[in-house]
């Protein structure tokens, strides 16, 4: 194996990947010429997690081809997004990378006679007439017969600068038959989501096709290798390096660059060494998609379906994480052996990981402390809460504390359970809330936690509440006083007390107590 390091095959890793550099993507590259090339042509966008190759997808589709384009007077232009401070200079910039470019292409008197002065005008333009004039500019581009290819990479950093009026300029140049421009936008998100602002959509989105671009498939890792089959890495190497940054183009390079300029080629012997050399690198990454998926709120859903429990995922979110490919299917024995247990979402075809086994184990060791139970818990308490309302209402005048007290307090039974103590220590918290936030609730019921509310109140009076909670009054008895139980840790984030089977557990007490109620109220 060649080691010298002019040699290092993935020493420009980082960089937009083109020619013999780039490999795979076939369909994606397909629906590139289909909807971009041809005479017929429509908007395109390249949409993907960070570092997946949607630039280098453009540019070899697109801008590889530049000479033949321009023979055919078809103009593509690589633009960068996230450098420009407001939606003005964005659209100047937008004519003078073209004005420049007829220049240095084209000696077309009849363009250059009618658009040298406008562009030479644009900066003194006010607002109104310099929108009038980027149309005529492009009126006249068209005119005389040339298409132009706008590659507009980083485009979500648009979000800062457009309005609605923006993304309508943009929309009505690339749909109206006088000016025609052919967009394709390279982004994070989807257009639809870039667009919406203040509450505002406009029908930008409309006139886009998508192209989600994911980790490499078969095809894409068996050429990815096969480009470089003369360094002769091992199959054991290969399937240890998928295992570490699965099949995420950016990451492949980068880690084999490091175990190239290192030589270190057996993970069998030393894998814990080598990433311990680049875990921070490797994590930085990570942290950069995660941001993404944060920003889109769909990081914990990743959590939720990954390591469970479940319980505010919608199929949307679900689509979304499949579609960037962070998430992935595998079968259970597959998922067993990743995290040594089945957690997370159970679907037929076994549960999810993401999208490598590596990142999937340090998830599980950076956020099973985090993640979120409350939603879920939360609902619970709130639905308990309303049903002792209900209760109370039904069962007791205005003054129901003085009536409960009534009923209960010389009832030994009730006594002996120490109920009156519990029912007073629910009132001397409703004081102390009372005294610090004057604005809190007077309502008694409000100040009760998952055991006050069993203990306190559906157990006295188990006649209403086994009409709603139906079966043995001890197995639900169990499942309020599990859940009582375990509360307390959850609350003060003291995780380490509680096992996962625990929580497993617990949440499904949850879902059976809020399908239950629900159940109750539907009736």
């Amino acid at each position: 194996m060649a080691t010298e390091t002019l040699n290092n095959p993935f020493a420009d890793f980082g960089s937009i990947v083109s020619g013999q550099r780039f490999v795979g993507r076939k369909k994606a590259l397909e629906t590139i010429t289909q909807r971009v090339l041809g005479d017929n042509y429509g908007n395109l966008a390249i949409i993907g997690l960070p570092r997946i190759g949607k630039s280098s997808l453009a540019w070899q589709g697109i801008m590889l081809k530049e000479n033949e384009l321009k023979a055919k007077k078809c103009i593509p232009i690589f633009f960068q997004c996230g450098s420009y401070k407001d939606a003005r200079s964005f659209f100047s910039l937008l004519i003078m990378k073209l004005h420049d470019e007829m220049k240095m292409s084209f000696s077309d008197e009849k363009y250059f006679k009618y658009a040298d002065s406008l562009v030479m005008e644009l900066a003194t333009l006010d607002d109104d007439t310099f929108e009038l004039s980027i149309y005529r500019f492009f009126q006249i581009v068209k005119r005389f017969g040339y298409k132009i290819i706008y590659i507009l990479d980083e485009f979500d950093s648009v979000r800062k600068i457009f309005d609605v009026a923006e993304f309508q300029l943009l929309r009505e140049l690339s749909y109206n038959p006088d000016t025609k421009l052919c967009l394709v936008t390279c982004s994070r998100k989807t257009i639809k989501e870039i667009e919406a602002k203040d509450g505002a959509i406009s029908d930008f989105s409309g006139t886009f096709m998508d192209l989600r671009l994911g980790m490499f498939d078969d095809d894409d890792i068996r050429l990815y290798w096969n480009r470089v089959a003369s360094y002769n890495f091992t199959s054991s190497y290969k399937d240890k390096v998928e295992y570490y940054v699965g099949r995420h183009p950016f990451l492949l390079d980068l880690f084999n660059d490091y175990c190239y300029r290192t030589n270190t080629y057996n993970l069998e012997d030393n894998s814990n060494d080598i990433v311990a050399e680049i875990r921070l690198e490797l994590w930085n990454q990570l942290k950069s998609i995660i941001n993404t998926l944060e920003y889109e709120k769909i990081f914990d859903k990743a959590i939720q379906l990954i390591l469970g429990p479940v319980y505010d995922v919608s199929t949307i979110d679900e689509e979304k994480l499949l579609k960037y490919e962070f998430i992935r299917i595998v079968d259970k024995e597959s998922k067993l052996n990743v995290l040594g247990r089945i957690v997370g979402a159970q679907i037929e075809q076994g549960s999810y990981i993401c999208f490598s086994d590596y990142f999937t184990q340090l998830i599980d060791q950076n956020f099973i402390t985090n993640v979120e139970y409350w939603p879920l818990w939360t609902e619970t308490e709130k639905k308990m809460r309303e049903l002792i309302k209900i209760y109370i209402k039904e069962t007791f005048h205005a003054d129901w504390e003085t009536e409960i007290v009534a009923k209960y307090e010389n009832n030994i039974g009730f006594r002996d359970s120490n109920w009156l103590e519990q029912f007073n220590r629910l009132k001397d918290t409703r004081e102390k809330s009372k005294r610090i936030f004057p604005s809190a609730s007077s309502n008694l019921i409000d100040y009760t936690l998952t055991r006050d509310m069993y203990n306190v109140f559906m157990a006295i009076d188990w006649n209403w509440f086994g009409k709603v909670f139906t079966g043995q009054k001890k197995d639900w008895a169990e499942e309020f006083n599990f859940l009582a139980d375990i509360r307390n840790p959850m609350a003060h984030n003291n995780r380490e007390f509680i096992s996962q089977d625990q929580i497993l557990k617990a949440t499904e007490y949850c879902k059976i107590i809020i399908r239950t109620i629900s159940e109750w109220e539907a009736k």
